[in-house]
């Protein structure tokens, strides 16, 4: 369960990148 919760960490991370290439730093800043 333990390396579950590491690879949806992972999978999590690389979706939060992809979100924040696509509409940009701007909305981070909010």
């Amino acid at each position: 369960a333990n390396q579950g919760e590491h690879h949806k960490k992972i999978t999590f991370q690389q979706e939060y990148d992809k979100f924040i290439e696509r509409y940009g730093f701007d909305i981070v800043k909010h």
